[in-house]
């Protein structure tokens, strides 16, 4: 047998969230907490006593994607490693973001004893990314629908990479033809 004492001092250390489930039957209410670090405290508002004996469900709400709970049940139920991203609810009724690496413990005979979940704070990015997302669209309609003639070049070569339909129409070329180009073919007696 091994000595796990040290484990719940050196996981309260460890920034991400921890959860340790009991391998129970998925069926019913499911497998139930048997441990939780302090960062799960800190990102959920949960206390460690709150926690165990429920299950990773308490965490769950309306807006936790249905597929990737499928997604992470049969992964269970076949004892395999999975990692999602799911929207969990806080204590406060909050919602947050986060990335859940599940991965199964089996004892020495291959029984599965527990599942053990890794969980980070993943809101700060995904709200990042679907700012840059919304402004990056705003940018391509800018430039698709400009009524001014707009190009976009590597630096490099001075390859054209990128043209709107108001250059194509003042110049003359077809799209295919356009990308073909280097801003030099457009004026070559004046080098950019």
């Amino acid at each position: 047998m091994r000595n796990t004492d040290f484990l719940p001092v050196s996981l309260d250390l460890i920034a991400e969230g921890i959860l340790i489930t009991d391998a129970k039957p998925l069926d019913g209410c499911g497998p139930e907490i048997v441990y939780a670090n302090r960062a799960i405290e800190t990102a959920t508002g949960y206390s460690v006593h709150e926690l165990i004996g429920q299950t990773p469900r308490i965490l769950q709400c309306a807006e936790t994607d249905r597929a990737a709970l499928d997604r992470i049940r049969a992964a269970l139920d076949a004892g395999m490693p999975i990692t999602e991203t799911l929207v969990n609810r806080k204590k406060s009724g909050e919602n947050f973001s986060v990335e859940v690496k599940i991965v199964p413990e089996r004892d020495e005979l291959g029984n599965l004893v527990r599942f053990i979940s890794i969980q980070r704070d993943v809101t700060a990015e995904i709200r990042e990314q679907r700012r840059l997302r919304a402004q990056e669209s705003s940018f391509r309609l800018l430039f698709e629908e400009n009524p001014t003639a707009m190009f976009v070049v590597d630096r490099k070569n001075l390859k054209i990479l990128k043209v709107n339909d108001a250059w194509l129409n003042i110049y003359g070329y077809d799209e295919k033809t356009a990308l073909s180009l280097s801003s030099n073919d457009l004026r070559p007696d004046t080098p950019y």
